[in-house]
């Protein structure tokens, strides 16, 4: 997959959420854009209003995003807080620097992955 692809899949994606624009706002931008290339207008002018309507829809986007990430931490604070009531991700297991832990790969796999190591002190 191309970056080209990539980033109109994101544009795709974005467009399609009503969270980032409602379905009366993809409209009324449809056709200011006819419009501007209807009419006498430059390239310069349709730059503008894609920085514009790029600008509102990163905004946008970052918020949807905060609130998606703050929503899933707190869910599993919320899995932590369960049965053990320990506050800790691993509650009853330890985890000792250097041990190792399953990770999902890209494909759903899980595979060993070495937990990093504090650093040591001497002094």
């Amino acid at each position: 997959m191309t970056t080209r692809e990539i980033a109109d899949g994101l544009s795709d994606t974005l467009l399609c959420d009503p969270r980032i624009l409602s379905v009366p706002e993809r409209e009324l931008l449809a056709k200011l854009l006819l419009r501007t290339r209807s009419n006498i207008c430059t390239d310069k002018v349709t730059d503008h209003i894609a920085s514009a309507v790029g600008e509102v829809v990163a905004e946008r986007a970052y918020a949807v995003l905060g609130h998606s990430i703050v929503k899933r931490l707190l869910n599993e604070q919320a899995a932590w807080d369960g049965p053990g009531g320990k506050n800790e991700p691993f509650a009853g297991k330890s985890r000792r620097p250097g041990s190792t832990m399953r990770s999902p790969d890209p494909v759903g796999r899980s595979r060993r992955v070495q937990v990093p190591q504090p650093p040591v002190l001497t002094g």
